[in-house]
């Protein structure tokens, strides 16, 4: 049984999901977009308040698959769904997530919380570099996984896009004093 996916919380998303959607040719505003289009094929309860969602996206050109977990108790101020991962499924098999996340853990590790910082990012392309710094990000005490916001990741992806096609071989700019395209 399968429904249509609603967006009811803040989305914040991995740096590895961040560089998979760049390296697939889809900006990041697509990728928003293309978040409340897509159809919930499984759903599994990881802990109470607490639900990994397998989502198909197939209104881009080729379909996807996008992991979330959502959070939907314990602090209502905290509530979020993430997006741990995003892939092309492979016909009609698909990855499982095996490791069951716990309420405010990283779900990388399982052994942090994730907390406020600014980290520089970088971007390339067809020998070009571009580099934004200072970017507004939540990392994980322990393995270090970088997740940023989704309205972040689009200002970002805006950000590179700009940078890269200046013409310039490496182009950087800081995170509060740039504008994106």
């Amino acid at each position: 049984m399968t429904r249509a996916k609603v967006l009811r919380f803040p989305v914040v998303i991995t740096a590895h999901v961040f560089d998979k959607i760049r390296s697939i040719d889809m900006t990041l505003a697509e990728f928003q977009q293309q978040l409340g289009s897509g159809e919930v094929i499984e759903e599994t309860v990881l802990a109470e308040g607490q639900l990994r969602e397998l989502v198909l996206v197939v209104e881009w050109a080729r379909p996807l698959h996008v992991v979330f977990i959502v959070v939907f108790i314990l602090d209502p101020r905290r509530a979020e769904e993430r997006v741990v991962t995003v892939y092309e499924p492979e016909g009609d098999q698909w990855a499982r997530l095996s490791k069951e996340a716990t309420l405010m853990r990283c779900e990388h590790c399982d052994n942090g919380e994730r907390q406020p910082a600014r980290r520089a990012r970088l971007a390339e392309k067809d020998g070009r570099t571009a580099v934004v710094l200072d970017v507004p990000v939540e990392v994980c005490p322990a393995c270090g996984e970088v997740w940023l916001a989704l309205d972040v990741a689009v200002r970002l992806d805006a950000l590179f896009n700009k940078l890269l096609s200046s013409g310039a071989e490496s182009a950087q700019v800081h995170w509060d004093q740039a504008e994106a395209a």
